[in-house]
């Protein structure tokens, strides 16, 4: 057809979702619901995301204020980026799969939490140094400034420092959204 009206031929669009038997039972090839699994791993990499990147800002900044708090946050963060995703997914079902804490088995079987984890484990690494390195961008004297009027700290990092690195943050819940998303050991071992 697509020859007689001149048309080149590009591909062939084929529908083998599912196909009728004769005896006229459906059959699925690919399974049903591939959908709403990937809408769910979707949004699960996007709350990891959020959550990693909030606490990747809060602990570069804390890490950037003494050289005591940075080497307390550097070593996990070091750690935690070189555990492997096996050993991190089996480290969280051991934690909340534990019969003498039901509140935490519940967690475990009827929540994303332990999916959750897996993938903000992996992404806030990475978060961090990327926060870590954007936030010491920030120029000492507009901190300073807002310190000596008064402003506390938290009012420091989120009213004067997050504003002026909005970007970086951006990219930074980019690649913290990919690296979730893509963390399958740990996820599925926990899902």
């Amino acid at each position: 057809m697509a020859r007689r009206s001149v048309m080149p031929v590009v591909g062939l669009i084929e529908n083998m979702w599912w196909f009728e038997a004769p005896d006229g039972t459906r059959h699925e090839l690919f399974g049903a619901g591939g959908g709403r699994e990937l809408a769910e791993s979707l949004w699960i990499a996007s709350l990891a995301a959020t959550l990693a990147c909030w606490a990747a800002v809060e602990l570069a900044w804390k890490a950037m204020r003494s050289q005591l708090r940075m080497w307390l946050v550097l070593i996990p963060l070091a750690v935690a980026f070189a555990i492997p995703g096996p050993v991190l997914g089996m480290a969280i079902i051991w934690l909340l799969n534990r019969p003498e804490w039901p509140s935490l088995v519940f967690l475990y079987d009827h929540t994303v939490l332990p999916p959750l984890l897996a993938q903000i484990l992996r992404a806030l690494p990475v978060a961090t140094f990327v926060m870590w390195y954007s936030l010491r961008s920030v120029p000492t004297s507009t901190v300073e400034a807002a310190a000596a009027e008064g402003a506390k700290d938290g009012v420091l990092l989120w009213k004067i420092a997050v504003p002026q690195r909005l970007a970086a943050l951006g990219a930074t819940w980019l690649v913290a959204f990919a690296i979730a998303l893509g963390e399958l050991p740990g996820s599925f071992l926990t899902a």
